[in-house]
């Protein structure tokens, strides 16, 4: 499959964003269906698809200046859904922190829908930090450290060790951290 640089930005969310325009949830949510054509699928029927999926029924006329962050962060999630949802398997979609601002309950909600999505063909690459909200769908994973180097590549298993993380962040052998995600991905 290939791919132009033009498709890899039409399907990229950035790890923050502010908007300054009034737009409904709604509206905001239908900016990511503008690059596509009308004749190939409803509009309205894939933004009420998504919008249903991430339970943002109650707040689609709302404007997304008054919305918290972890709801913005939803909304900012539909919309870069709504570019992918029909034809996933012709897609690559980038995240950077997707789970940023979400409670537990929605990012069990986003991690359950991006798996769907990869199970029908998305090919997804999520930057994060959160291990262990990681999407188990079957993955390959680039741990990079400092200045970008590559400390390890390959599946979760093999690549997030405790060794592998203490060189990519620098982290003390008895780091806290290092001990919750370990506690938690494996307790």
């Amino acid at each position: 499959m290939e791919f132009s640089s033009k498709s890899f930005a039409d399907y990229f969310m950035s790890q923050s964003s502010v908007t300054s325009f009034p737009f409904t949830v709604e509206e905001y949510v239908s900016l990511g269906l503008a690059p596509h054509d009308e004749k190939m699928f409803n509009h309205l029927d894939v933004m009420d698809a998504v919008i249903e999926s991430l339970t943002l029924g109650e707040l689609r006329k709302r404007k997304v200046l008054g919305l918290s962050g972890g709801e913005f962060q939803r909304v900012r999630i539909a919309r870069v859904l709504a570019q992918v949802w029909f034809e996933p398997d012709q897609r690559v979609l980038i995240l950077d922190e997707p789970l940023t601002s979400l409670d537990l309950k929605i990012q069990d909600q986003v991690i359950g829908l991006l798996e769907q999505l990869v199970k029908g063909g998305l090919t997804l690459i999520d930057a994060t930090h959160q291990f262990v909200s990681m999407p188990v769908h079957d993955q390959t994973v680039l741990l990079l450290g400092e200045g970008g180097s590559q400390v390890g590549f390959g599946r979760p298993s093999e690549v997030l060790t405790p060794s592998a993380l203490r060189t990519a962040f620098s982290l003390e052998s008895h780091s806290p951290s290092l001990q919750r995600v370990f506690a938690t991905r494996h307790g």
